[in-house]
């Protein structure tokens, strides 16, 4: 159940980032990602409202009382399926999608380095060089 509430709060993240006016860069991040409780208590309130059931395909057929429930079912539903587009779309919106290709970019650096580091502490096992 507790899954379900992460995703509804990243859903309504990204509706607030991609709604909201660009955040003063002087406050810290702590302070720009603090939520409070009563608005918790609402996303709670509209996930109850939301049903989403799966076809032998694993289709999302989404079900709300109202339109609002209806498109917080969508981005719920979107989020389990495929969340690496929904984090890319949200740090594009942050403005900190650079930080993050970077850093995908760097890592198969790592991994073509590593075979050639074995390959020198092996040769220096077997000779002391």
């Amino acid at each position: 159940m507790s899954r379900k509430y992460f995703y509804a709060f990243i859903c309504v993240l990204l509706l607030l980032s991609a709604c909201s006016p660009a955040v003063d860069t002087t406050q810290s991040e702590s302070a720009a990602f603090r939520v409070d409780a009563n608005e918790v208590a609402r996303w709670e309130r509209q996930a109850a409202n939301v049903e989403i059931l799966r076809d032998k395909w694993g289709i999302a057929h989404i079900y709300g009382k109202t339109d609002a429930d209806t498109v917080f079912g969508t981005l719920y539903a979107q989020a389990e399926d495929d969340f690496n587009r929904v984090e890319v779309n949200y740090l594009n919106a942050m403005g900190r999608l650079a930080e993050a290709e970077l850093r995908r970019e760097l890592q198969p650096v790592g991994a073509y380095r590593q075979p050639a580091r074995e390959r020198r502490a092996q040769a220096h096992a077997v000779t002391g060089v």
